[in-house]
């Protein structure tokens, strides 16, 4: 990591005296120089509410164990680890369109609390798997300058102490630009994007 050079200190106070940051979920002022850290207050960081269980990708049934009993076919399943309400959404949102990217540590470590929670295992199966971040389009990726899910899944396994081995970005490629969902009405058109 680099070291934090006077320049770099310098012109952080000076984003802070202009542009003081703010929590992502409540807008209330944080402490001068969190600039690059975490992007909650406290009290948004407390009001996380996490899911308890896994899922069935084909019917969302809550799940006992890691692989679907009512569905033998589905080779995932679904790990939503919170909400998509209150402050998980306004950390998305600033990841995704404020480009807030310590916003990815949170939902990381959000992931990473659902799993130690919900499968305790899951480090060694996902240590003996692969990672792999759905793609941007390649527009859509110049537009914003990162892929969120890539960040989010390196943060993950930083977080849990996997290390990079099975996080693979070449797996797939996007190759229709689709409109993004915020821009759907419907859960229907949502669903069908």
């Amino acid at each position: 990591m680099e070291p934090y050079s006077l320049p770099m200190k310098l012109a952080d106070a000076f984003l802070d005296a202009i542009f003081p940051p703010l929590c992502v979920g409540c807008r209330a002022h944080l402490p001068l120089s969190r600039r690059g850290a975490d992007p909650l207050c406290a009290d948004c960081g407390a009001r996380i509410e996490l899911f308890s269980g896994l899922r069935c990708p084909t019917c969302t049934r809550r799940l006992t164990a890691p692989k679907p009993t009512c569905h033998r076919e589905a080779r995932f399943v679904l790990a939503a680890a919170a909400p998509y309400d209150g402050v998980i959404r306004a950390v998305i949102h600033a990841l995704k369109y404020e480009r807030v990217r310590p916003a990815a540590q949170v939902l990381a470590a959000t992931i990473v609390r659902h799993l130690d929670r919900s499968w305790p295992p899951w480090r060694a199966e996902v240590g003996a798997s692969l990672i792999v971040p759905v793609p941007l389009h390649r527009r859509r990726l110049r537009e914003r300058g990162f892929n969120q899910a890539t960040l989010i899944a390196r943060a993950v396994l930083e977080l849990s102490g996997i290390g990079p081995t099975p996080l693979r970005e070449d797996v797939l490629c996007r190759t229709r630009s689709t409109p993004s969902q915020t821009s759907l009405a419907t859960h229907e058109e949502r669903r069908r994007n």
